[in-house]
């Protein structure tokens, strides 16, 4: 018996024009397969990742240990503030089964005016939503030095699966 698979990857559309996801004046769609919400406890909170509020921000925080934050992911490295909006734009907008979350350290006192009280400490994402499987994973796990080892990742996680089960009913 014979067979072939003639499978080609898709073309991958070039990302051109980003300032947009830098201006706070532009409104930005999640395009996400659930309602956007944001989640918190005493200790963190998890606010939809906004480029215009936290882009820059993010890059400042893991810059200067690059090679050790991003070392297992696979759509890493990130060299510039660039590279992290091309994914941000190419993955956490253009797809609609990943949603994005910015983690701010609640017991940090520390506070600005874009987000309120706390600290960014990095980000989290839902990924590979699938609706009608129930189905979703927790990824793109991505905190700054000083925010590892901590509550953080854990009160993070704990939010999203509780969100997850609880409220969208995902297995």
């Amino acid at each position: 018996m014979e067979f072939i698979n003639n499978y080609q990857p898709p073309a991958q559309t070039p990302v051109y024009g980003l300032d947009h996801l830098l201006d706070p004046s532009v409104p930005y769609d999640f395009n996400f397969v659930f309602p956007v919400k944001t989640l918190g406890n005493q200790r963190v909170r998890l606010i939809p990742f906004i480029p215009a509020v936290f882009a820059q921000q993010f890059y400042n925080l893991i810059e200067p240990d690059l090679q050790d934050v991003l070392r297992y992911l696979p759509f890493a490295p990130w060299k510039k503030l660039e590279d992290v909006l091309v994914f941000l734009e190419t993955v956490g907008h253009r797809k609609s089964d990943w949603l994005i979350f910015a983690v701010i350290d609640l017991t940090k006192n520390h506070s600005d005016p874009r987000w309120g009280e706390g600290a960014l400490a990095g980000m989290i994402a839902l990924m590979n939503c699938v609706p009608h499987n129930y189905s979703v994973e927790i990824g793109a796990v991505i905190m700054g030095k000083p925010f590892q080892r901590t509550h953080v990742t854990t009160n993070a996680t704990g939010l999203l699966l509780q969100w997850c089960f609880s409220e969208l009913n995902l297995r």
